[in-house]
C-alpha cells in the first residue's frame, strides 16, 4: 500500500459500506478492468458486481446509467460533465445531457419535521395554511407551497433528510478515486483532482440554501429598474441551510406559448426581453443565472419574466466580462482575427499552438454557418463547433466562460421557442455591442481599468532591482557569466526600468485626465459643489497636460 493510500485510508475508510456500493456498480456496468488497475489490493475484492446486460449499451449508456443509479451526487457530477467541451467527448456530452434525478418525493411529515426543526416553530404557527402534496421534488430537496400569516403566498424548499451526510460521503469517494486515477492520465493535460475539488464546492453551495437566497437578493438589486423581469422576495427569517422560503410566482411556464398569447402578451417582446438581460447579467454585472432553462422562467400576471432558482450562478471579474464581449463580438461577426487577439491576451495560446491553422479552421466554419439562412441557424451547434475546433489547437478556455456561454445558449433555445422568427445573429451582435461600447465609455470603468494597470506597472518596476539582484548573486556565487551577457543583461534592465517609467507616466497621465473629466462631469451636474472640487480638478487636468507634454518632449528626443 503507497503512503498515498495510507494518508487517505481513514477518510476513505469513514465510508467503507458506500465505497463498496459504488465499487460494486462500477463492476457491473463495465468499469472493473480499468479501476482494478489503480485500487489497491484490499479494495479490488469489491468490484464483483455481475455485468448486467452491458453488451446491449453503448459506453456512453453506461456511463450515464452508471452515474444515475448512484444518485444525485453523481448525478450531478455527470450534469457538469455535459457543459465540459473541453473535458468530454461530444458523443458522452450528449448522452450527459439526458441524466435525471430519478426519486419520489419524500413523506410529508418528515418535510414537516425538517422545517420545524430548523425554523424552531410548529408549522401552524410558521404558516397560515401549508400543502402537503409537493409542487416538485429533486434528489436535494422538494417545494410546497403555503400562505404566511399575512396572507402571503410563498414555495417553502426543503431539504431531503439526511442529504447533506451521503452528499459529502460521495464526494469524499469520487476525491478518492480522482487521486487514485491522477497519476494513470501521463501526458494528458487535465487536472482530474482540480476538477473534483471545484466541484466539491460547487455543490456543496447548492445544498445550502442560505447561499440561494443571498444569491437571490443579490440579482432583486441588480435588476431595481428594470421593470420586464423579476425575481421572487426572500423571507429571511423563513430562511436556513436547509429551508428557503420565497415569494410564490403566479405565472406560466414559457413553454406554454398559446396560454402567453391568450394572457395578451407578445412572445417576441419576452424574447427578446429574456436575451437582452440575459446578456446584460454576465457581460454588465458579471453575475449570471447559470442554468435559465424554461423550468425556471414564468411569464407573470404583470406581462414580466419571472426567474427562480439562483442555486447556481456565475461570477465573472472585469476581465473575463471583457473578454466574453470580444469573444462573443467575433464570433457573431465573422472576425477570427479578433478572436485570436483575444485568445492572445488571456494567456490562452501556447508556443506550440499552430495559429494559422487555427485561424483558417475558424474563419472556415465561421463562414459555413454565418452564410446560412437565420433560420437555420443553431446557435448551440455553432458555438459548439468553435470549442471544437480551438480544443484540437490546445486553446484552453476558462471554465467560467463556458458556464455562461451554456447559459446563453439555454436562454437563445427559449428565446427561439416563443418567437420562431426570432433573429438570433442581430439580436446578440447589437446587444452585445451596445453593453461593450457602454463599458468602453464609461469614466468609473476606464479609471478602474487605469488603476488595473498602474498596479500592474508598479509590480514590473518593483521587479527590475530583485531581477539584478538575482544576476549580481549570480555572479557572487562564482557562476559563470560572459562579458557580452553582463552588458546584454545591463541593456536590457536598463530599458525595462526606462520603459516602465514612461509606461508609468502614460497611465498615470491617463488616469488623472479621466478621473478629473469623470470629476468635472459630476461638477456639470452638481453646480452647489466647494470650490476645492473644482480646484481639485483644474489641478488633476493640469497635471495631466504637464506629463503628456514631457512624455512628448521625451519621445521626439529619443525616437522613443
Amino acid at each position: 500500500m503507497d503512503v498515498q493510500t495510507i494518508i487517505n485510508l481513514p477518510r476513505t475508510l469513514k465510508n467503507v459500506g458506500r465505497m463498496r456500493e459504488v465499487l460494486a456498480a462500477l463492476s457491473r456496468f463495465g468499469f472493473k478492468a480499468v479501476f482494478a488497475q489503480v485500487l489497491p489490493d484490499e479494495w479490488t475484492a469489491w468490484l464483483s458486481g455481475r455485468p448486467v446486460g452491458q453488451h446491449k449499451l453503448r459506453f456512453e449508456e453506461r456511463v450515464r446509467a452508471l452515474l444515475e443509479e448512484l444518485g444525485p451526487t453523481f448525478v450531478k457530477l455527470g450534469q457538469i460533465l455535459a457543459t465540459r467541451k473541453d473535458l468530454v467527448p461530444a458523443n458522452l456530452m450528449e448522452e450527459l445531457k439526458r441524466l435525471q434525478d430519478k426519486v419520489e418525493s419524500f413523506p410529508t411529515d418528515q418535510a414537516r419535521a425538517q422545517i420545524e426543526s430548523e425554523l424552531g416553530s410548529p408549522i401552524s404557527e410558521l404558516f397560515q395554511s401549508f400543502e402537503d402534496e409537493p409542487l416538485a421534488a429533486a434528489s436535494i430537496g422538494q417545494v410546497h407551497r403555503a400562505v404566511l400569516p399575512d396572507g402571503t403566498q410563498v414555495v417553502v424548499k426543503v431539504q431531503r433528510p439526511g442529504i447533506e451526510e451521503i452528499i459529502r460521503a460521495d464526494l469524499e469517494i469520487i476525491l478518492y478515486l480522482a487521486e487514485l486515477i491522477q497519476p494513470e492520465l501521463g501526458s494528458i493535460q487535465l487536472d482530474l483532482v482540480q476538477f473534483v475539488q471545484e466541484f466539491q464546492k460547487s455543490i456543496l453551495r447548492e445544498i445550502d440554501y442560505r447561499v440561494e437566497a443571498a444569491n437571490t437578493q443579490i440579482m432583486a438589486r441588480k435588476l431595481v429598474g428594470h421593470k420586464n423581469i423579476r425575481v421572487p422576495r426572500t423571507f429571511n427569517a423563513l430562511c436556513t441551510g436547509r429551508v428557503l422560503t420565497l415569494e410564490f410566482f403566479d405565472g406560466v411556464s414559457v413553454r406554454e406559448v398559446s396560454k402567453i398569447k391568450e394572457m395578451g402578451f407578445d412572445p417576441a417582446q419576452l424574447a427578446s426581453a429574456g436575451t437582452e438581460i440575459s446578456l446584460v447579467m454576465a457581460l454588465d454585472w458579471g453575475f449570471f443565472h447559470a442554468d435559465p432553462h424554461p423550468g425556471n422562467l414564468f411569464v407573470l400576471k404583470d406581462g414580466s419574466l419571472g426567474l427562480i432558482d439562483f442555486g447556481m450562478v456565475g461570477v465573472l471579474d472585469d476581465e473575463l466580462t471583457d473578454f466574453l464581449a470580444v469573444f462573443l463580438l467575433a464570433i457573431f461577426t465573422s472576425d477570427p482575427d479578433r478572436l485570436i487577439k483575444v485568445f492572445y491576451r488571456m494567456d490562452l495560446i501556447g508556443h506550440q499552438t499552430d495559429v494559422r491553422a487555427l485561424k483558417g479552421d475558424v474563419r472556415a466554419l465561421m463562414t459555413s454557418y454565418l452564410g446560412r439562412d437565420m433560420s437555420e441557424l443553431d446557435v448551440g451547434q455553432f458555438v459548439g463547433e468553435i470549442f471544437d475546433v480551438i480544443a484540437i489547437y490546445h486553446v484552453q478556455v476558462m471554465p467560467q466562460i463556458l458556464l455562461v456561454l451554456k447559459a446563453l445558449v439555454t436562454i437563445i433555445g427559449v428565446a427561439e421557442a416563443l418567437n420562431p422568427e426570432y433573429n438570433v445573429l442581430e439580436e446578440v451582435k447589437g446587444t452585445v455591442l451596445k453593453i461593450y461600447m457602454r463599458k468602453l465609455s464609461n469614466p468609473q470603468a476606464l479609471m478602474r481599468r487605469a488603476y488595473h494597470q498602474v498596479d500592474e506597472l508598479v509590480y514590473l518596476a518593483r521587479s527590475v532591482p530583485r531581477e539584478l539582484h538575482t544576476f549580481l548573486s549570480k555572479l557572487n556565487r562564482n557562476v559563470h557569466v560572459s562579458r557580452h551577457e553582463v552588458s546584454l543583461a545591463a541593456t536590457e534592465l536598463k530599458a525595462r526600468e526606462r520603459w516602465v517609467n514612461r509606461a508609468l507616466l502614460a497611465v498615470l497621465c491617463g488616469f488623472l485626465t479621466l478621473s478629473g473629466t469623470a470629476l468635472a462631469a459630476w461638477l456639470h451636474n452638481n453646480p452647489q459643489a466647494s470650490w476645492l472640487y473644482i480646484a481639485l480638478v483644474s489641478l488633476q487636468l493640469s497635471l495631466a497636460g504637464g506629463i503628456g507634454a514631457l512624455l512628448t518632449l521625451r519621445f521626439v528626443r529619443s525616437g522613443w
